[in-house]
């Protein structure tokens, strides 16, 4: 609609109630409530739909979840850190830092649903790095479904390579509410 014009014709009922051609004086602005599509349309020279259904934006969520203590050398091993996430979700990202990093060798991350890997390529950081974003190769997520996660699902986080020193693996999980 344009800013600052007049309605000269407001109406509502039947979608084939409304007038073909509204009768408005030149430069206003007519509209119409079609009672039946619930929706709301503007005439501007023809018929528009003024507020096309809305749907909200997907509400992000982010859980992080600590792998280790903060001091000890990571080990590798399976099941290292786990949490149930209180609401339903689809991971559509993960990352992970350290507190202090490997002096030699990469530490590579799985994430599981239920036991089963949810990635494709695993989370890694880098040797001589604190964070999984500056990777060389980006961890990647399995798109076949399997990467909804139902409220309650029990997530574990692996540890398959742990390089050299590296210490205080924290792990975050990013999706969108479902």
């Amino acid at each position: 609609m344009a800013s600052g014009r007049l309605i000269d014709y407001l109406g509502h009922g039947l979608i084939a109630d409304r007038p073909a051609t509204p009768d408005l004086h030149t430069g206003t602005l007519g509209l119409y409530w079609a009672t039946d599509e619930d929706k709301l349309y503007s005439w501007d020279g023809a018929w528009a739909e003024v507020a096309p259904e809305y749907t909200p934006p997907a509400e992000t969520v982010r859980f992080s979840l600590s792998a280790s203590d903060l001091t000890t050398a990571l080990e590798v091993g399976t099941s290292k850190a786990y949490f149930r996430p209180p609401q339903g979700f689809t991971i559509t990202g993960a990352r992970a830092s350290l507190l202090t990093a490997s002096t030699s060798g990469t530490v590579d991350i799985d994430i599981n649903k239920d036991g089963t890997s949810l990635l494709t390529t695993l989370l890694t950081i880098d040797q001589d790095e604190k964070t999984s974003t500056t990777a060389a190769t980006p961890v990647a997520i399995i798109a076949d479904g399997s990467e909804v996660i139902a409220d309650d699902a029990e997530i574990t986080i692996d540890i398959d390579a742990a390089g050299t020193g590296a210490a205080g693996l924290i792990v975050t999980l990013i999706g969108t509410a479902t």
